[in-house]
């Protein structure tokens, strides 16, 4: 599923141009907020459409994005060949779900005053949360399988980003509603907490080296950032919607909470950028890599000639089962 996403140069850029736009919709969302006036919000009201339709037009590139691995995938012949269906089928799950978060998202562009566009985005994310929890199960049968080879464990951190999702999915459900303080600080502490989850699960991951990838840092630092930003939004809602609530608590707190998300954005978007930078472009081979046993005097290994046909981490000759997620080598790609 994201291994195919981020071996995609392609992917990349689309990804990388997605979080661009949306970040220039968040800073219009700030410059709305911090402007506000009660008494003349026309400013106010078309800096916030500005901001929904630019946040509906980055999340169409990142359906590309998804879209773009996909075809890819199928093109490349992958989906009949190596068992790569369950891959190909997460793909597609994959692009379906990313496709109901743009189409939330142009729902909550074009109306106001309802929670349409949010119920529809929740779906997307639900549909990633339950691609990840399908993802554990078969991290968990590989994992049995491979036991006596190997003793780490992804499956558990799948699980633990379905649960992270599934609860970002419920949060987004109830959506910020700054006329029902309940709900909004509903809505913000759940979607914290799940991506909490997410961000405490790539953290550990890349501790265990299971994430060996020098962005992953990257990607938990824009996950903190989201969390940061939804905790934020629960203490607005606790605060400001309150009847001690005011106009400049109100200016104060938006500002804050968009703007922490642009900056999540903006680390996930410049982390897609240097992964695509990171990539060979179409027809160039790969550079050759040091491994973690080179030897002191310079000297490189060449690349493996096959890959996991469930996560596509570098398989050894001879091998029995993948050193990343445990799968056994029941056909390999090269």
């Amino acid at each position: 599923m994201m291994d195919e996403i981020l071996r995609s140069r392609a992917a990349m850029v689309l990804a990388t141009l997605g979080a661009t736009v949306a970040v220039v919709g968040e800073i219009l969302g700030v410059v709305g907020f911090a402007t506000l006036d009660v008494s003349s919000p026309g400013t106010f009201t078309d800096l916030g459409h500005a901001h929904s339709w630019l946040f509906f037009a980055g999340s169409v590139l990142v359906t590309g994005a998804v879209g773009v691995a996909t075809w890819g995938r199928i093109v490349e012949g992958h989906a009949a060949a190596n068992s790569g269906d369950a891959d190909v089928l997460e793909l597609f799950g994959a692009t379906v779900a990313t496709v109901l978060l743009a189409v939330g998202s142009l729902v909550s562009a074009a109306s106001t005053g309802t929670s349409a566009g949010d119920t529809v985005g929740a779906v997307g994310i639900g549909l990633w949360g339950v691609l990840a929890l399908a993802r554990a199960g078969r991290q968990n049968l590989a994992e049995r399988r491979a036991a006596a080879e190997r003793g780490g464990r992804t499956s558990a951190l799948w699980l633990a980003v379905s649960v992270g999702l599934l609860l970002l999915a419920v949060g987004s459900g109830i959506g910020f509603d700054p006329s029902n303080q309940g709900s909004s600080m509903a809505s913000g502490i759940l979607s914290a907490t799940g991506l909490g989850f997410w961000a405490a699960a790539t953290a550990l991951a890349r501790s265990s080296g299971l994430l060996p990838s020098p962005l992953v840092p990257r990607v938990v630092a824009g996950l903190s950032l989201a969390v940061t930003s939804y905790v934020a939004q629960a203490v607005v809602a606790g605060v400001v919607f309150g009847p001690t609530g005011t106009v400049t608590g109100l200016r104060i707190g938006g500002s804050i909470i968009l703007a922490l998300l642009g900056m999540s954005l903006a680390v996930f978007g410049s982390a897609a950028w240097a992964r695509g930078a990171a990539l060979p472009a179409p027809g160039a081979t790969s550079p050759h890599v040091p491994t973690a046993d080179a030897p002191s005097d310079g000297a490189m290994t060449p690349p493996p000639a096959a890959f996991c046909t469930q996560c596509g981490h570098g398989l050894s000759t001879g091998a029995r089962f993948c050193a990343s997620c445990g799968a056994p080598v029941e056909g390999v790609r090269s």
